[in-house]
């Protein structure tokens, strides 16, 4: 019900600005903190073990009971009223403590039962963890030696691997290399292989037992001689040019009738040409034109094989004191 409404009762005088509060309020505020002072030093003594919880909240009731008590005898008119509304407060409270006053013991064993536990688990930790260090100090141990031969397995392992591709290198590189000397035996077995054809000719065993020396001036300026008329035998020159290096020979006569022979044989009629395409032989093969050049190379060979031996001989046999036959003269005297 709000000020100034119908049935308000105003019980207490509205307060000025400034002015004190009630005595009866002062002695009630005073009253109560004294009361709940004296329930908490009461509460508070003796060893901390031993204190109850339930007395502190006790001793706390009865102050603000006291206080309530007081504040009801400080009003003889609602007095009836405020008991009764006590009283009923009362019972509620006194039922509840009953039932607490009840199972204090049981409760106070229960405490002291989960101080035991308590106890008791801290006692059983610190034993298992005592008689678990050297347990635990071996697994540390055993870990870390785990872990450094893990460590020196991985260093084993990259050291392995470096080997690994230094021997797939080395391997390639014989590789290799036997690769070269199989190509290498192979002109080897080659070369020894046209030795060994050179080795089964008649003059080879002769040219072996020749001690060759450094050539003087004259005997390079003969072999350059002997060299150029071999080239000079082994290509057929024409009538004209033979005339010409037989005229720088200062023989006059043999040009002479060299160039006799030839306007002899150029003048002839076109039946002469005829009779003489008609006896001319067919041009060889490719094949037979380099069987014949083998040939006569070989046979140039042999030649010098044979003028080799009798020079290293001193004597001049049978062989060697016949003129040597040209090429193209061999040729005839075969084909005669």
């Amino acid at each position: 019900m709000a000020l100034h409404e119908v049935g308000f009762i105003e019980v207490f005088p509205p307060r000025a600005a400034g002015s004190r509060p009630p005595v009866l309020l002062q002695t009630l505020e005073a009253q109560l903190l004294e009361a709940t002072n004296a329930a908490a030093r009461s509460a508070s003594a003796g060893p901390h073990q031993q204190r109850d919880p339930n007395i502190a909240a006790n001793l706390s009731l009865d102050a603000h009971r006291q206080v309530f008590q007081t504040f009801i005898d400080g009003f003889g008119v609602y007095g009836p009223l405020l008991s009764q509304v006590k009283q009923g407060f009362d019972q509620a409270i006194e039922a509840g403590l009953k039932d607490a006053l009840d199972n204090s013991n049981l409760r106070l064993q229960l405490l002291t039962a989960r101080q035991e536990q308590a106890s008791a688990t801290s006692a059983a930790k610190a034993e298992i963890i005592d008689g678990e260090a050297l347990q635990r100090e071996r697994l540390y141990h055993d870990i870390a030696a785990a872990q450094a031969r893990l460590t020196a397995a991985q260093q084993r392992r990259s050291l392995a691997l470096k080997d690994l591709n230094r021997a797939k290198q080395e391997l390639e590189r014989l590789r290799g290399l036997a690769k070269g000397s199989k190509a290498t035996k192979q002109r080897l077995a080659d070369a020894a292989a046209a030795e060994a054809d050179w080795l089964a000719r008649p003059g080879a065993a002769g040219t072996l037992s020749m001690t060759a020396g450094p050539l003087s001036k004259q005997e390079d300026e003969e072999l350059e001689a002997e060299l150029g008329l071999a080239l000079e035998s082994s290509t057929p020159k024409h009538p004209l040019e033979q005339a010409l290096q037989l005229l720088e020979k200062h023989d006059a006569a043999a040009a002479a009738k060299l160039l006799e022979q030839h306007t002899g044989a150029s003048s002839s009629g076109g039946t002469g040409k005829q009779q003489q395409q008609q006896q001319q032989p067919a041009e060889p093969s490719p094949e037979v034109a380099e069987e014949q050049q083998q040939q006569q190379q070989q046979h140039a060979e042999e030649q010098a094989e044979e003028q080799a031996e009798c020079d290293a001989e001193g004597e001049q046999p049978a062989s060697c004191q016949e003129e040597p036959l040209l090429p193209h003269q061999h040729q005839l005297q075969e084909g005669s």
